[in-house]
């Protein structure tokens, strides 16, 4: 490229977990924020499709501001001089797709395999309507809560949240649902079955555009 830099605009700061501030950076400086095992294959890919091709498709993962750890997928299209044949530009979309590679998705229709990872998994994946009422837990919950599945009210998530850490929780929804597919951390503490609290650390998806969910998925584990 001949700028070899990448403008990022506000709707994918979001989407990379980068704030508001990030704009414009070097290629080079970019792969820094790239998880390090994807690194090299990433600047190999970007290589081979400005020398071979004018359209792409690949996935990576990065690193937000947060810790977290996200899967990005981009579809776009190099931009070349009609005189010189030079690549001028690579331009085209970024998809924040961890839903898909960290939930039931991820097996690509193998239900049985996927209940077999619901069951056996000692995480927590719950599936919140968009007034934040339970829709599916998964039973993973009776290894981290106590809770068996008809132990549970069904009624909204925050009557299991410490009241103390309800203000976050509220403000982490907010945040993650101003823009689709986005993901947010929450680390907060949940009563147990035997009245007592433990922390889970969670990482909360905006699923509210998705016709077949229209809510929020939470993926949690024992943080205590």
């Amino acid at each position: 490229m001949i700028e070899d830099e990448i403008y990022i605009i506000h709707n994918c700061n979001k989407i990379l977990g980068w704030g508001e501030d990030s704009g414009r950076m070097k290629f080079i400086e970019f792969l820094e924020c790239v998880s390090p095992e994807d690194r090299q294959s990433l600047k190999e890919k970007v290589n081979t499709i400005i020398d071979n091709a004018q359209t792409c498709q690949f996935e990576f993962r990065v690193n937000g501001l947060n810790g977290d750890n996200r899967y990005l997928e981009v579809k776009g299209k190099v931009q070349y001089d009609s005189d010189t044949g030079e690549a001028l530009k690579m331009v085209g979309t970024l998809s924040n797709i961890t839903w898909e590679k960290t939930s039931g998705r991820y097996f690509a229709g193998t239900e049985r395999k996927y209940k077999a990872f619901l069951k056996n998994t000692f995480e927590v994946v719950m599936h919140l309507d968009e007034n934040l009422d339970f829709s599916f837990v998964s039973p993973g919950i009776e290894r981290v809560l106590g809770y068996s599945i008809r132990d549970l009210d069904w009624g909204n998530i925050v009557s299991y949240i410490h009241l103390e850490d309800i203000t976050l929780f509220n403000k982490k929804i907010e945040e993650v649902s101003k823009l689709p597919e986005s993901t947010v951390n929450f680390k907060g503490r949940y009563l147990h079955k035997d009245n007592s609290w433990r922390i889970l650390e969670s990482i909360i998806y905006n699923c509210l555009h998705e016709p077949s969910i229209r809510g929020f998925v939470i993926n949690s584990r024992d943080g205590t």
